[in-house]
């Protein structure tokens, strides 16, 4: 059976309101009363917990006190200060008092109070102390303030914190609220601390005291309890100092307003239902008519007949819906016209614009064809897609297209998976693209090509990354030549150290060229200490290809130091021996000869005034000394500068190549003049003690002042002519830890002293380095240098401060008939 809409709305505007009026009568009226209890119950309950929190935040600040006094006490800090600090950063504490107790003996040791007076007396504290229970008393002390004594226990001794505490900011809290009253007393003595709008029943308070007396650990709540033939509902929590706050209502109060409310709600329903009713017959007729006319008309749209009108319009919401309802049927009509004109036009244009498309597409891959760069486009998995240009397919020697990119470049199949994991990574952005991209490769060589390779991602109009765009260049004969620009320096950098001191050059080659006696005639140390030494002057003169010969000799050796067949390093000295003729090849152009094959003899520029004054002496008639020995001296002496040439250019060497800047480099006594061949050996080596300076000594100094200097000077004992050589720095010093941890390694540190331990330096493999290079690391130059010196019949000491520096003295015997000192004072030796 169907029910018109008429009947419908008459049902919903009479029927429902009618029985909603019943069901309100009987059902609704008793839960709104009870929740209106319960909401009663709930407020006088958080009315409560407010009075509760603000007096646990209260003591909870007081006691903080405390534990800033009990510091005070231990640490036997002045009390009388902090305490008045104390009172005067908090406006609640009136006074504080400390004392201490045995038995029922109270001794006062700091007072503490607002106005200068104390309230406090010593019998107060002994009425309260039979009240202890749980380490506090809180009392009464007066309408506007509370006693407060804490025990505690300090240093061994018992101590009492007593502080009376203002309540107004309490009482100013509880004025605020006129309808509850409010109860404070302590649970453990049942005395009243604090009443606000007290009820006027007789006994109320001692019922409350046995409501609670004896309850420990009390929980917060909310109930009802009669007294006096009156309800009253009561909420309660304890403050953890044994204080109960309780909130109560006359039960009566509350009903009395709610049953009120529930006859004038009752009222107000009926006379709106009445009137709804009423309205809603004069409404319906109306209403259903233009409701009607709007189901035709929608049921005619749903058919496709859009030309649609509604006869009764009403003069409101509905109406306006009937005329939207003719509008749109009107608009639709018009639309669907046009929309077969869109169509025709719209076929034409996909057609015009797929074409344009494939143009565009077409031009794109030529311009990325007519790069010279190689680019590719990788998914997450490392899988090149078709978009690459022409130049990867050159670059690589293969179509790069669906090839996994670690395939392309040559790298393993377990290498591809990782470089598969990274690319997700990076599409994905676990982490920072650029940090991630470090770990593939920026540099390969292929087919003799040096290929750079850069990364950046591919990004959506969103801005998230979807590919990894890899481009590709060849950048071969770029680097190659830059190698070529490097070696053409490096060469200049030879010829000039070469020609600064031929004479050490021509000694370096014809002791490269002995290589092959040495191995014969030395010991294997020996021998692997004269490599060590040969190393560091082919660096000098910068023949950077015979130091690395040198270099991979002496790890060589160090590798088969305990093989006795020596044959084996043969090899490799022909193959230095090899690379020196090649690098003396061509000198001829600037040197004059070639060093490998010439006979080259060191010579001496003797100036025309040493002559004229020689020539003079040769005439002096008591002249009480060997003339002729005299005069071998002074053609074939040097000065000492001549000597030191080299260690001056390897000084700068290193400061640049090692990034340290040297504010002073000091040479003393140069001008002292020895016999050309007279401790050669000995200041070949001296070049060990500067590479260890400049290796250990100015590391990690920052802007301090970093200084060398080298002092030479003759000296004379016991009827003996000496040659002293004092080398100092002021950097690091020797890392004596270091040098005990090698000895230890090595099996060969004991309990030994200063010295003795710094001495270690000088022997075999004892470094302090944590690598070996080719400046310093193996623990070898020293050790040579110290053989050069023993073998000279000299000694070598060293000394050393952790921050103040090191110093080498080396001293050597002048076993020379004659020496010269200075340009003018000759002397005779013993």
């Amino acid at each position: 059976m169907r029910i018109s809409v008429k009947f419908k709305i008459l049902f919903i505007l009479i029927i429902i309101p009618v029985i909603t009026l019943l069901s309100y009568r009987f059902m609704v009226s008793h839960l709104i009363t009870n929740d209106k209890i319960t909401n009663v119950f709930d407020n006088l309950a958080t009315k409560n917990s407010e009075h509760f929190s603000y007096l646990k935040a209260t003591f909870r600040e007081i006691k903080t006190y405390d534990h800033i006094l009990i510091e005070a006490l231990e640490n036997k800090s002045s009390l009388g200060f902090l305490g008045q600090s104390i009172i005067q950063s908090n406006q609640k504490i009136h006074e504080i008092i400390i004392s201490t107790f045995s038995g029922k003996k109270v001794t006062p040791i700091s007072k503490s109070s607002r106005k200068g007076k104390s309230l406090i007396t010593s019998q107060t504290l002994k009425r309260n102390l039979g009240a202890w229970k749980s380490g506090y008393v809180f009392k009464k002390y007066d309408e506007d303030s509370f006693l407060l004594i804490n025990k505690y226990k300090v240093n061994n001794e018992d101590i009492l914190i007593s502080k009376i505490v203002l309540i107004d900011d309490f009482k100013n809290k509880l004025d605020e609220d006129k309808v509850y009253t409010t109860y404070l007393f302590s649970k453990e003595n049942n005395e009243l601390l604090y009443v606000r709008n007290q009820l006027p029943v007789q006994s109320m308070e001692q019922t409350l005291f046995d409501n609670f007396h004896g309850q420990n650990n009390l929980l917060g709540g909310v109930k009802s309890f009669e007294l006096g033939g009156s309800n009253y509902i009561m909420a309660y929590d304890e403050v953890e100092e044994g204080v109960i706050v309780i909130t109560l209502l006359e039960e009566s109060t509350v009903l009395g307003v709610l049953t009120d409310l529930n006859n004038k709600s009752i009222l107000f329903l009926i006379v709106a239902v009445s009137f709804a009713g009423i309205l809603s017959v004069f409404a319906s007729k109306n209403f259903t008519s233009t409701l009607s006319d709007l189901h035709s008309v929608a049921n005619k749209l749903t058919q496709g007949d859009y030309s649609v009108s509604v006869r009764n319009k009403s003069n409101d919401e509905i109406g306006d819906l009937a005329k939207a309802f003719e509008i749109m049927g009107q608009k639709i009509a018009k639309l669907l016209s046009k929309l077969k004109e869109y169509n025709k036009k719209l076929e034409s244009l996909v057609a015009k614009r797929t074409k344009e498309l494939k143009t565009s597409l077409d031009l794109q891959s030529t311009m990325i064809n007519s790069v010279n760069e190689g680019f590719m486009i990788v998914d997450r998995h490392g899988i090149i897609s078709r978009t690459h240009s022409k130049a990867s397919e050159k670059l690589f020697a293969m179509d790069p297209t669906h090839c996994h990119f670690g395939e392309l470049i040559g790298v393993d199949p377990e290498e591809q998976k990782e470089f598969a994991g990274l690319f997700n990574a990076m599409i994905n952005e676990d982490a920072p693209f650029d940090e991630l991209k470090q770990f593939l490769p920026t540099q390969i060589t292929i087919q003799n090509k040096i290929i750079f390779i850069d990364y950046s991602p591919m990004r959506n109009e969103e801005g998230i990354c979807t590919n990894v765009v890899i481009t590709a260049l060849d950048k071969t004969t770029e680097i190659e030549s830059i190698q070529e620009n490097e070696r053409q320096k490096e060469y200049v950098r030879m010829v000039l150290a070469v020609l600064r001191d031929k004479d050490n050059y021509y000694d370096f080659v014809k002791q490269v060229k002995n290589l092959s006696y040495d191995l014969e005639s030395l010991t294997t140390k020996e021998f692997y200490r004269k490599v060590h030494t040969l190393k560091g002057t082919a660096g000098y003169f910068h023949i950077r290809d015979l130091a690395h010969h040198l270099h991979d000799l002496e790890d060589f050796i160090d590798e088969n130091m305990e093989n006795t067949d020596r044959s084996i390093f043969s090899e490799k000295v022909d193959t230095i021996k090899q690379s020196l003729q090649f690098t003396t090849k061509n000198q001829t152009s600037w040197l004059g000869s070639n060093p490998y094959y010439s006979n080259f003899s060191k010579s001496v520029n003797i100036d025309i005034e040493k002559l004229e004054k020689f020539s003079l002496m040769l005439k002096t008639e008591d002249v009480s000394f060997d003339l002729y020995n005299v005069f071998i001296q002074h053609l074939f002496s040097v000065p000492l500068q001549e000597k030191f040439n080299q260690h001056t250019t390897l000084i700068d060497h290193l400061s640049k190549s090692e990034n340290i800047k040297l504010n002073n480099v000091n040479w003393e006594g140069m001008d002292l003049v020895i016999l050309p061949n007279l401790f050669e050996e000995v200041f070949s080596n001296i070049s060990h003690i500067y590479r260890n300076i400049m290796s250990h000594a100015f590391v990690g100094r920052g802007n301090e002042l970093n200084e060398i200097s080298t002092k030479a000077e003759f000296l004379e004992k016991n009827n003996m002519k000496f040659l002293r050589i004092s080398i100092i720095d002021n950097g690091n010093g020797i890392d004596q830890n270091k040098l005990i941890l090698k000895l230890k390694e090595k099996n060969e540190y004991n309990n030994m002293s200063e010295n003795k331990l710094l001495e270690t330096i000088f022997e075999d493999g004892v470094s302090t380095s944590s690598h070996v290079s080719e400046i310093t690391g193996r623990g070898v130059g020293l050790s040579s240098l110290k053989a050069a010196v023993n073998a000279s019949g000299g000694q070598i000491l060293v000394r050393s401060k952790k921050n103040k520096g090191t110093r080498f003295y080396i001293t050597l015997p002048i076993r020379s008939k004659y020496i010269l000192n200075g340009e003018d004072a000759w002397k005779k030796a013993a």
